[in-house]
């Protein structure tokens, strides 16, 4: 799907080919919401390769980018950030209009899916209490760069806004896994 969206992508210009969104991010694995937070921030900047304002609307036609977003979670002094950049080919789910035969919608849903790469940064302290009343903190902290994935659905409601929910494969960083899901509200331009 990547290849054929990539390939379709390099025929034709996109018709607004930049977009942002924003939205919140969720901690799929427990550790990594003890340390920081269950939630977080996450805004993702994109530039779409093919012409996505009637096809997908209309036709069957794949939407290429490439995907660049930072995931935030922060908590109990800790700290949990992602920098990733991903291809994402995105797919009409149908391209039959909502509204009849001879009325044509801009309301689409598709799917989607990315690889690329990620940087997982921790940031963390714990403080632990001794067996003679004192307390001792002990910090860690690592940068790793790891395969990247998602799968997200979305819905683009206009030539120019979207909302996007993803599962994220982000791999872990000293044993934290950084996996996590997404639900962003975007915007094309």
């Amino acid at each position: 799907m990547l290849a054929v969206a990539t390939a379709m992508g390099q025929a034709t210009q996109a018709t607004n080919p930049y977009s942002i969104a924003i939205g919140g991010a969720f901690n799929l694995d427990s550790t990594a919401g003890d340390l920081t937070s269950s939630t977080g921030f996450k805004i993702t900047a994109a530039y779409h390769f093919s012409n996505t304002g009637q096809s997908m609307s209309y036709g069957s036609q794949a939407d290429s980018s490439i995907d660049v977003s930072y995931d935030s979670f922060s908590g109990h002094s800790n700290h949990l950030s992602q920098y990733a950049a991903l291809l994402t080919a995105r797919m009409p789910i149908s391209s039959s209009s909502a509204m009849g035969a001879h009325v044509k919608t801009q309301i689409v849903p598709y799917y989607g899916i990315g690889v690329g790469i990620v940087r997982n940064s921790l940031s963390a302290s714990t403080t632990i209490a001794g067996q003679s009343g004192g307390t001792t903190t002990v910090s860690d902290s690592g940068n790793d760069w790891l395969f990247a994935a998602k799968a997200l659905i979305g819905v683009k409601f206009s030539q120019n806004l979207f909302v996007e929910g993803a599962y994220n494969y982000n791999g872990s960083v000293h044993g934290v896994h950084a996996d996590n899901i997404d639900v962003s509200v975007g915007l094309r331009f």
